[in-house]
């Protein structure tokens, strides 16, 4: 209530400069080539001046500085790289009040070589982090399968015991065309818990029940090495009999995701098997620990001049796109820039 009675003093003269700018000036500048982009630069930090657009008809991709807009651009995905990288590991970022004013251009260039090479490194570094991962979950996966293997292997020697080998494979084979051998082959890997259910049954359609799947569940929970997505995992042994069975079954598990790993019949061959597995991973487990090192001691270097960065980048493209305003004079020398100015200045 207080506001309208202040309006309802007012004359009609003062509402209606409530609502209107400044008065301005409409001012014309010629600079040189050399010096329009510091010019630019000043103006921008005073923020007193409004430039007019005498490109109008000419098309983005036309103007006279479309590949400093190019770097610009390049150079904020990069910035936009490291701010994912940073929330990816959860750092802190500082709080930074301070406005940094654009660069001048030889600490532009400066800029664009170090966001260039902290890129590059730390695209290095994250596909050795993401190549030591895939090997070392590889290497847990084989782990867990050569120690469901004993379990495994008891329970086949159960059905052979049993008699049901004899059942699972017939003495004559329709397609290869004559007897094959009595002796069980066996294929062990790990897959997708979710994916299963569908493993068997396609295995039992392309088998026509020739092949025998058993699965255990791993307890530890596996990570994907791109995305470091928790994924529950099984370990499984497949019994079949014959070559081109065999083959069947490495397309299937190929088609659903699942890896296969060698695994030895003999308990002492597995038991050397798993001490140098053990070995390997305690090696992987030192590089990674390394590398996760170096990785967020760069990122650190990052975190403490991100904000500014981006400003400065955010400046420089926006003298970049200001520049591309002006219009060039027939001996193409001196830009002309038409801008309003407030008269009081």
């Amino acid at each position: 209530m207080v506001n309208l009675q202040c309006f309802s003093q007012c004359s009609e003269a003062d509402m209606s400069k409530l609502l209107r700018s400044e008065e301005m000036t409409l001012v014309q500048i010629f600079l040189s080539q050399e010096a329009s982009y510091n010019c630019i630069r000043e103006l921008g930090e005073l923020g007193a001046v409004q430039f007019a657009d005498l490109n109008e008809g000419v098309n983005a991709f036309s103007r006279n500085y479309v590949s400093e807009i190019r770097r610009s651009e390049e150079m904020e995905r990069r910035l936009r790289f490291f701010a994912g990288e940073i929330e990816r590991e959860k750092l802190p970022v500082p709080a930074d009040y301070n406005v940094p004013s654009a660069p001048n251009p030889k600490d532009l260039i400066d800029l664009e070589a170090t966001l260039e090479q902290l890129e590059g490194e730390t695209r290095q570094i994250n596909a050795n982090q993401e190549a030591l991962l895939r090997n070392f979950y590889e290497l847990k996966e084989l782990k867990h399968v050569l120690n469901s293997a004993s379990t495994f292997f008891q329970e086949g020697a159960a059905i052979q015991q049993e008699g049901l080998k004899e059942r699972l494979t017939p003495k004559y084979d329709e397609e290869s065309g004559g007897n094959i051998s009595r002796h069980l082959s066996f294929l062990c890997g790990v897959i997708n818990r979710a994916k299963i259910p569908v493993f068997e049954r396609v295995l039992w359609r392309a088998s026509r029940g020739k092949a025998l799947l058993r699965h255990m569940e791993i307890e530890e929970v596996l990570k994907d090495p791109a995305t470091e997505e928790e994924i529950p995992k099984s370990t499984f042994i497949v019994y079949f009999q014959g070559e081109q069975l065999k083959m069947r079954v490495k397309k299937i598990c190929e088609g659903l995701g699942a890896t296969t790993y060698p695994c030895k019949e003999d308990w002492e061959e597995r038991r050397q098997t798993e001490a140098e597995v053990d070995k390997r991973l305690e090696e992987l487990t030192s590089i990674l620990n390394e590398t996760k090192n170096h990785r967020f001691r760069m990122l650190n270097t990052v975190v403490s001049s991100i904000n500014s960065w981006i400003i400065q980048v955010r400046k420089v493209k926006a003298i970049w796109y200001t520049m591309n305003k002006f219009k060039k004079d027939r001996d193409r020398t001196a830009p002309t820039r038409r801008v309003g100015v407030p008269s009081c200045n």
